[in-house]
């Protein structure tokens, strides 16, 4: 969501961000500034807007914008027919050339620089990073870059980062103090022979509210805990990804994953894939719809493992099926399910990463992701380098 507010008027009003982690966070007046305000042609529009694609979540874009339905006093090479967007390095330097409000301008950027001041919170940060078996990793090398977003004299926003560099200690603890900033996130994680997940809480966009929430997740007793997987060497996989498409009629058809191909009514091969839903479901209107995997000499177990490079020794079972009713509260029209799998009679074992897609043009397909130990071993490790192309 954006908004839109007179520079001069900054501080008065405040802002509101909608910020990429989902939580609003208020300047102190609390103003609702979802209404777009006419403004004078001197007067500079900021516009301020949240991205979960942008590093630190901000970025700032500004432009003149005349009132409408009045009479121009702008010369015609100046004129915008709507709010112009420039990056503000552009704009608001060019803006203070043009315009006879520079004095008004300039003598706000203290002000400003106060209001920046205010989103600016003061943190520390501890973590600690253990491995699959609960060990601490020492020595891992974490660093942390830390976002703000200054006001300085010649009319520009320049996002502005510094970056923090330490190391696990022998516990696999690591702590950043002292920090001021707007954000900050974690761009490297890392030590030789591990595999490091980030997907957790690793960043956040800092107001008070923020550090708050940082105090309540990280503080020396309570570490946030990053996971990591100590590598062994890597053994060759068969590896594949591609659509498998299917009829949506309750058919049985046995997938061979190593050649790959799949046969109607089959029995060998490596699983059993069935779906059903109704002939002339709309995607729009919502239909009921389930999925049957079974397992050809072995089982299935479904996980949420972050790091699949080993299959468990047990827990299989032979058949897995999905059930979606479009009355159920928690009614998806497609699903994403990750597998450890058991085959040929132990023979094989491997990862699936599977999309369930019931309507698919007239079919249901699945997307397909899988890698396979076909020695009969549980290392799921994948090192590229020692691929297996499917036969």
């Amino acid at each position: 969501m954006a908004a839109v507010v007179v520079l001069p008027e900054m501080i008065r009003l405040g802002l509101a961000v909608f910020l990429g982690l989902g939580v609003w966070m208020f300047c102190p007046e609390h103003i609702d500034i979802t209404q777009t305000e006419a403004m004078p042609e001197k007067h500079l529009a900021l516009v301020m807007w949240a991205s979960g694609q942008e590093e630190a979540g901000m970025g700032y874009y500004a432009g003149a914008r005349e009132p409408e339905n009045q009479t121009s006093t702008l010369p015609d090479e100046q004129k915008p027919n709507k709010i112009e967007r420039k990056p503000i390095t552009e704009s608001l330097a060019e803006y203070i050339q043009l315009s006879d409000a520079n004095a008004e301008i300039i003598g706000n950027i203290e002000k400003v620089r106060k209001f920046q001041q205010l989103k600016m919170g003061e943190f520390n940060y501890f973590g600690k990073i253990i491995d699959q078996h609960g060990e601490p990793v020492v020595g891992a090398k974490v660093q942390m870059e830390i976002g703000y977003y200054p006001f300085i004299p010649n009319g520009n926003f320049y996002p502005s980062y510094r970056k923090r560099v330490v190391e696990t200690d022998a516990e696999g603890k690591f702590s950043i103090m002292g920090e001021k900033g707007e954000s900050f996130s974690f761009d490297l994680i890392e030590k030789e022979g591990y595999e490091i997940d980030r997907t957790g809480f690793g960043g956040a966009i800092l107001s008070r509210g923020g550090v708050e929430l940082l105090k309540r997740i990280s503080n020396p007793d309570k570490p946030v805990i990053f996971h990591a997987w100590k590598k062994s060497e890597a053994e060759p996989l068969i590896h594949n990804e591609i659509l498998i498409g299917f009829s949506p009629d309750g058919k049985r058809y046995a997938v061979d994953l190593i050649t790959p191909k799949k046969v109607v009514n089959g029995n060998s091969g490596d699983i059993i894939i069935s779906f059903n839903r109704h002939p002339n479901a709309k995607f729009n209107e919502g239909f009921d719809w389930n999925v049957t995997l079974m397992a050809i000499g072995g089982g299935v177990t479904e996980t949420n493992d972050l790091f699949m490079n080993e299959a468990p020794e047990g827990g299989y079972e032979s058949v897995w099926s999905l059930e979606m009713k479009k009355s159920e509260p928690d009614y998806q029209r497609d699903a994403k399910r990750k597998f450890y799998l058991k085959s040929r009679n132990g023979k094989v074992f491997g990862r699936l990463e599977f999309e369930f897609i019931p309507l698919y043009n007239k079919d249901s397909v699945i997307d397909a992701k899988w890698w396979l130990n076909p020695n009969g071993s549980r290392n799921l490790q994948y090192d590229p380098k020692k691929r297996i192309w499917p036969q």
